[in-house]
């Protein structure tokens, strides 16, 4: 009887040991093994970099916001800017050119008239029509790339017809024509004193030309410094002396 305890007392041990063992065995596989303790100095290395983290995470929404603001001022400048400055036309208008004499502005505006006709003549070439607007012959990748005006005449509405003549009319009342044929072409109401200032700057154009090579001959790498030191250097005294009238006459006319 006593065998039959003790035996029995010994299985039953040996069957909780090996069921304790078994159990304990299935614990350590499912559980991790704890991570390995930091050191203070990998702690505090770990605490810096958050902080810089932090740090720079701040400074990035602050560019962010800065930037947003930025682009709304940029815009509103953008359209407060398109609002106020108006387009600019093909052929530009300014006022009244002050300080110009009738025969300037008489001047000014046939060398107009003669860019347009340049123009609607190589449009109608190139083209084979009529141009539909001056404003066709006028702009950045055009035949005329700006024409301004001289006292305020418009030129919009001139005929872009090679073979018709044109007539452009100043807010003062100054018309001004030029014809393909020449017929009815305005001829400049100058003044004599402009009249004998072109007449003689046509006469010396050659001998001013000669006058100025002798000069550089003479001082190489130089200009002369004013007008009245070309004199000297005039092939003869009379072309010296019709050079000192001419610019007496320059003073004269004012030109």
């Amino acid at each position: 009887m006593n065998q039959k305890i003790i035996a029995a007392a010994v299985l039953g041990a040996l069957v909780a040991f090996f069921v304790g063992h078994y159990v304990g065995s299935g614990r350590s596989a499912a559980t991790p093994p704890p991570p390995p303790s930091e050191s203070p100095r990998q702690t505090q290395v770990i605490a810096s970099l958050r902080q810089e983290n932090e740090r720079l995470q701040a400074e990035v929404a602050n560019v962010n916001t800065d930037l947003a603001r930025l682009t709304e001022v940029n815009n509103a400048l953008t359209a407060q800017r398109a609002a106020s400055v108006p387009p600019t036309p093909a052929v530009a208008r300014q006022g009244p050119t002050l300080g110009l004499a009738r025969w300037e502005v008489q001047q000014a505006a046939l060398n107009n008239l003669r860019q347009i006709h340049a123009a609607r003549g190589q449009f109608k070439l190139e083209n084979g029509r009529i141009a539909g607007s001056v404003s066709e012959l006028v702009g950045r990748r055009e035949y005329i790339k700006t024409m301004r005006t001289v006292d305020g005449e418009d030129y919009s509405g001139l005929s872009t017809d090679p073979d018709q003549p044109m007539t452009v009319t100043t807010p003062d009342g100054i018309a001004v024509t030029f014809d393909p044929t020449g017929a009815t072409t305005t001829r400049p109401e100058k003044p004599p004193e402009v009249v004998h200032v072109e007449e003689l700057t046509a006469k010396l154009r050659d001998s001013v030309n000669q006058a100025m090579n002798a000069y550089q001959a003479a001082n190489p790498g130089k200009r002369p410094p004013n007008e009245q030191a070309l004199i000297p250097y005039f092939a003869t005294p009379q072309q010296g002396a019709d050079f000192t009238e001419l610019l007496e006459a320059r003073k004269a006319a004012g030109t």
